[in-house]
């Protein structure tokens, strides 16, 4: 089955405009998956957890220093 990449690039910055942290996080979408609610929950939810869970570790990383 073919497969289009989807990469979803994000940056982290405190409120004087100071990078935190960023990077990109990487999925894999069906070609041919039109259903917007299941892109959604199956593609993009777990893209925006994994997202999260980058940014609490390198925020984690930064408050202990």
């Amino acid at each position: 089955t073919d497969k289009l990449r989807i990469k979803v690039h994000y940056s982290f910055f405190d409120l004087s405009g100071k990078k935190l942290t960023g990077g990109a996080v990487i999925g894999y979408l069906h070609v041919g998956e039109y259903d917007l609610s299941k892109i959604r929950n199956d593609y993009f939810y777990p893209l925006a957890i994994l997202m999260n869970d980058k940014i609490k570790a390198a925020l984690g990383l930064l408050v202990k220093n």
